[in-house]
């Protein structure tokens, strides 16, 4: 009996999904209608009413194969319906097929001969010509379309379209092609084209959305993805995609809600959960955001972005070996995934132990795998040694972030009878520091949506000499369009932490000799160009507050603070900070950084700190640190991060009036910290040991009126030093392309 009771509720129960599964189907939900369907068939394999229902659906979104495959599986299992065959012969007349319709509804007919509906359809198929066939060409489209071999699938588009000019579902899916081959202007005119035509196809309005999400056109994207979440409300994507741009625009709180709407309308959306994983990482939440990308590749075993974003979160929490090791596994399921590659060799540097040798031979691999087999060999540039030059600097960071604080000087200080200046932006979201490098240049090209091939063809015209790369292996730089040597100079500027390409068709890396020292130049692929001083140069904001130091007396115990990222800290200086607060009784570090800003965030570093114990106190800057400069006016000295030593976190502190101390390291991308005190005047504040480093420490806090007369000196040695004399080190970079330049002439003169 108890048996019988549980049959019956488990048919109740399929009953009811089946009935939801059907209002999903008329109220346009047809991911919810295809989920519940498929429910059932695992519970249930030969439930002809689900199957045909999954066909119904596939109709729906114009998958006229899936249906008919459907469509038949129902009838195998009942061929005694009608409908069945109605239904099948409707695909098979939508996919050009229509002498298979006419056979089977004829087929039908035999079994039904008095079903007025089967002998309608059956008389409308034989007088309709071959026009229907479009039905079959777009299927042929699309076929093509989603195994990835776009140009075929554009002439099919093209064929259907060369037919019925405003077929709105061929429209859409062209656009979409052309997005993905990325001819932007000609997606956007073909989806407003699809629009105009049915302005309620919803597909439209996201592939639109996509279009100029893709252009850096964000806000017309959201507009677009709204007006598609306004026809269909339940509609995961658009809110999916949404969160992506609101993610451009840094609004990651919103963007945070909108991935969560597309997770609460579909549970199983994978690509939404890895989008999710991006924004929470980007909120400072990688631990959050590690569940969503684990949950979003148990969905999705082979999801290479998701394995490339697992990566970045696991190493924000300074899980280098476990970051490293999805990144290789994102390019084993995507060879041609550059982008994993690069953030591998970004985090390379961060590790305990690394050697110069091991991050050059992974960049050597990088080079191997995505460097062009066919480079620019023959540059039409004039070999004119003393003419002007046309210098190009391509970078993702002309906008509010560090780099900017070292690029805008040096091209604001250029002098352009001397040098002619392209800027290439692959920056997303303008702001105000954009605008200002837009003032700057002589010319600015946006590379955003370009694809390499085109950006290669544009720098080919603007007959640039000399191209700058300084984005590295970063995120959104444009290493691989290097590969192809589009200009007969090339210089690699500001890399990450001051390591290496490896590329073979970069020709210099351009540093100084405190950085790259004699006997380091093998630790780079390129030949290195060493200016002379410093090679970079700073911008205080102006509204940045002058020094202001606590009055404090001789006996109060120092105030150390540490405000780089913490990723950069191993574990051989948390022994030899705890060596310095016990020789200091009562000192303290300060950590302050956005990594604090949220409670997880300083639970898991606090963590990691552990064996400085209640020693180390971790602040936040939420707002920024333009709310938080104060700050400097409360601690005695900064510590710089070792071994990965900082630039700005060294540059802005000795700015604010307090000294850094810093430790050389032991290769080029160990020496910034180093090279950015020495530069600003301060070599007595650089240890070459650990001895040496707790003396000098020890030195400054015994002496309160030493360190109190370093203090108030600061910021008058900084400005007046070679960090802060941005026309010198622009001459000095002027002469370096020259003598660059003039190589290349004399190679090509004579030849």
């Amino acid at each position: 009996m108890a048996k019988k009771e549980a049959d019956n509720k488990s048919q109740i129960s399929v009953e009811s999904a089946y009935s939801q599964a059907c209002g999903h189907l008329k109220d346009g939900r047809y991911s919810e209608a295809d989920r519940l369907c498929t429910a059932i068939i695992q519970a249930i394999p030969n439930h002809v009413d689900a199957i045909n229902l999954l066909g119904v659906i596939a109709q729906k979104v114009n998958r006229h194969d899936l249906a008919a495959q459907q469509f038949q599986r129902a009838i195998d299992l009942d061929g005694s319906r009608a409908m069945l065959f109605f239904n099948l012969g409707t695909a098979l007349f939508n996919l050009g097929r229509r002498d298979e319709a006419v056979q089977v509804l004829r087929g039908a007919l035999e079994k039904n001969p008095g079903n007025s509906q089967l002998s309608e359809f059956l008389k409308y198929i034989l007088k309709t010509p071959a026009p229907d066939a479009i039905h079959g060409d777009l299927q042929r489209g699309i076929a093509l379309h989603q195994s990835g071999k776009l140009d075929e699938a554009t002439c099919w588009y093209r064929k259907v379209l060369a037919v019925e000019p405003g077929h709105v579902v061929t429209l859409s899916n062209l656009g979409a092609v052309l997005l993905t081959q990325g001819k932007l202007a000609e997606a956007i005119a073909i989806l407003n084209e699809a629009i105009s035509s049915q302005p309620d196809y919803v597909e439209a309005h996201v592939n639109l959305g996509n279009a100029m999400a893709a252009k850096g056109e964000l806000g017309a994207a959201i507009t677009s993805y709204q007006q598609a979440i306004a026809i269909k409300p339940d509609y995961e994507d658009a809110f999916s995609n949404l969160g992506n741009v609101l993610v451009y625009q840094g609004r990651l709180v919103e963007a945070v809600a909108s991935f969560r709407q597309a997770i609460a309308i579909r549970p199983d959306h994978a690509e939404a959960l890895n989008n999710l994983g991006v924004a929470l990482k980007e909120l400072g939440k990688p631990d959050e955001a590690v569940v969503c990308l684990k949950s979003a590749i148990a969905l999705k075993g082979d999801y290479a972005d998701a394995f490339n974003n697992l990566g970045n979160a696991l190493v924000e929490q300074g899980e280098f070996a476990e970051g490293i090791k999805n990144f290789r596994h994102a390019v084993a399921l995507r060879p041609s995934y550059v982008n994993a590659y690069s953030n591998l060799i970004f985090a390379l540097p961060y590790i305990h132990g690394i050697t110069a040798e091991e991050i050059l031979l992974e960049t050597k691999m990088w080079d191997k795998q995505f460097a062009s087999s066919e480079p620019v060999v023959d540059h039409a540039n004039i070999p004119d040694p003393e003419k002007r030059l046309r210098i190009g600097y391509v970078s993702p960071d002309f906008r509010d972030h560090a780099v900017a604080y070292l690029l805008e000087p040096l091209i604001a200080a250029h002098n352009h009878d001397i040098v002619e200046i392209f800027c290439y932006a692959e920056v997303l979201a303008v702001d105000q520091v954009t605008e200002r490098f837009m003032a700057l240049a002589d010319h600015w090209r946006s590379t955003v949506g370009i694809r390499d091939v085109d950006l290669l063809e544009e720098i080919a015209k603007d007959k640039i000499d000399v191209l700058i790369d300084c984005g590295g292996h970063t995120s959104e730089s444009r290493l691989a369009l290097f590969s192809h040597k589009p200009a007969p100079v090339q210089i690699s500027y500001l890399c990450m932490h001051g390591t290496t390409t490896g590329l073979s068709a970069m020709d210099y890396a351009l540093s100084n000799s405190k950085v790259v020292p004699p006997g380091f130049e093998k630790q780079l692929s390129e030949k290195v160009l060493l200016i002379p001083g410093t090679d970079i140069v700073f911008q205080p904001k102006p509204d940045w507050p002058l020094p202001v130091k606590s009055s404090v007396g001789s006996t109060t115990a120092p105030l150390f603070a540490c405000v780089g990222d913490p990723l950069r800290i191993d574990s051989a200086t948390i022994s030899l900070w705890q060596r310095l607060l016990e020789a200091i009784p009562g000192s303290k570090i300060i950590f302050k950084h956005k990594k604090y800003n949220s409670e997880s965030g300083r639970k898991h570093w606090q963590k990691f700190f552990r064996e400085l114990g209640d020693r180390a106190e971790f602040e936040d800057v939420t707002g920024g640190w333009g709310q938080h400069n104060s700050f400097y006016g409360r601690v005695d000295l900064v510590l710089d991060t070792l071994p990965l030593t900082g630039t700005l976190t060294v540059l802005i502190p000795l700015w604010m009036g307090v000294p850094v101390v810093t430790m050389r390291g032991a290769y080029s991308g160990h020496r910034y910290g180093s090279a950015v005190v020495e530069n600003a005047g301060f070599p007595e504040l650089v240890a070459d040991s650990q001895e040496e480093y707790l003396g000098i420490i020890n030195g400054l806090v015994k002496n309160r009126q030493r360190l109190d007369l370093l203090s108030n000196s600061l910021r008058d040695s900084v400005a007046t030093s070679p960090v802060c004399d941005s026309r010198n080190l622009a001459m000095n970079i002027e002469n370096a392309y020259r003598k660059v330049w003039r190589v290349w002439c004399e190679k090509h003169q004579s030849g």
